[in-house]
């Protein structure tokens, strides 16, 4: 029996060590941080991004990734923001997302609401987006461009006081 016993463990863990080190690549992705709320635009340098206002009181921006070489369900989404010359406006926000493939065998996300804080006090000024895209299979790209605060709906008078 201790024979036995010893072979199923021997089977058990070359088959525990066939999976840890095979089946998926975990190289990096090929991605691309864009703008859009239902569909993605690339997205230019500095180009100027109105805010919306959100339902909980906060503003943000809608951003969109285009991405190849990635397991598009679940991917983890995490997303900096900061307005430039004042870092206690810097936010960063996390959260899974299923990416949808397109024609040209990429695959997209659009409509990420990157929050930015106090956005209305501070539009025509540059924001800086830096963005983490991880799937289940340890791959990963990061993203990142500087962007101007568009115009977006009226601030109430206290909210930049």
């Amino acid at each position: 029996m201790p024979a036995a016993r010893s072979c199923g463990t021997a089977l058990l863990s070359v088959a525990l060590l066939a999976c840890a080190s095979g089946g998926s690549d975990t190289g990096s992705i090929e991605a691309e941080l864009g703008s859009g709320e239902l569909e993605f635009a690339p997205l230019a340098k500095d180009e100027a991004l109105p805010y919306s206002a959100g339902s909980q009181g906060g503003h943000h921006v809608y951003v969109s990734f285009r991405a190849r070489g990635l397991e598009p369900e679940r991917v983890l989404v995490s997303v900096e923001t900061r307005v430039e010359d004042h870092p206690e406006l810097t936010l960063r926000r996390e959260g899974r997302v299923n990416f949808e493939p397109t024609d040209d065998g990429s695959y997209v996300y659009a409509g990420w609401p990157a929050q930015i804080l106090l956005a209305p006090c501070h539009a025509g000024e540059r924001a800086h987006i830096d963005v983490t895209l991880s799937d289940r299979d340890d791959r990963s790209a990061d993203l990142e461009r500087w962007i101007r605060i568009g115009e977006g709906p009226a601030p109430s008078a206290s909210l930049c006081d």
